[in-house]
């Protein structure tokens, strides 16, 4: 029998805080559990459509949310992590249409996305709007730690809260740029001429695609 990969005990951690996740969000929830009764599977997408009806989904965003055949539990965790936040109705309806990768993903991993840009600053009416971009800037971290490096970046150079915010909405693809090998030697190249770290601040929330371009000359 071979031994344990350091993957494998990340995945069963990853399993463990997923039903953790689920124990913490759904005790008390009876109104969420529609689907621990026996049935077909025609009653199981009845029970998701009239959880969807209930939490103030238009018709035509149900039909979408339920194409995607997502699992009733996921699908009641994931309403539940956004209603926290204060997104309702036909808003959390938007934002399951545009972003259907998260119905059936790792509600662990968004949730600490989430109280990661909470613990950043990212609070209230300004993390709602976060959420909420068409963008789509939280699907593109691969992970909350690739984002708790992007954002640490950013805090470190001087942006509050709502630079961030304004930084990540204007250039989405920044999450997809190594900080070590495509961020740090633009930000080097622009100190190397002189710019001070409020300019480089200041570049990033106007003009944030200073960061996606060549370092070569002329390119």
């Amino acid at each position: 029998m071979r031994a344990r990969s350091a993957w494998d005990e990340i995945e069963k951690e990853e399993e463990e805080n997923e039903v953790n996740l689920q124990r913490d969000l759904l005790q008390g929830e009876t109104s969420l559990n529609s689907n621990t009764s026996a049935g077909t599977e025609g009653t199981d997408v009845m029970s998701k459509r009239d959880l969807l009806r209930q939490e103030g989904l238009s018709e035509s965003q149900i039909n979408t949310v339920l194409s995607a055949e997502p699992r009733s539990d996921k699908l009641a965790l994931l309403l539940h992590l956004l209603k926290n936040r204060g997104i309702t109705g036909t808003l959390a309806g938007n934002f399951l249409c545009s972003n259907p990768s998260f119905i059936n993903s790792n509600l662990n991993s968004f949730r600490m996305k989430l109280e990661l840009l909470e613990e950043s600053g990212l609070t209230g009416e300004l993390l709602r709007r976060f959420i909420l971009l068409k963008s789509g800037s939280l699907s593109l971290c691969s992970s909350p730690q690739n984002l708790q490096k992007h954002v640490s970046f950013l805090k470190e150079i001087g942006l509050n809260p709502s630079g961030i915010c304004l930084t990540m909405a204007r250039l989405p693809e920044f999450f997809k740029l190594s900080i070590e090998k495509n961020v740090m030697p633009r930000c080097d190249l622009l100190y190397s001429k002189g710019m001070s770290k409020e300019s480089l601040a200041h570049i990033l929330r106007s003009h944030p695609r200073v960061f996606s371009g060549s370092l070569e000359p002329g390119l």
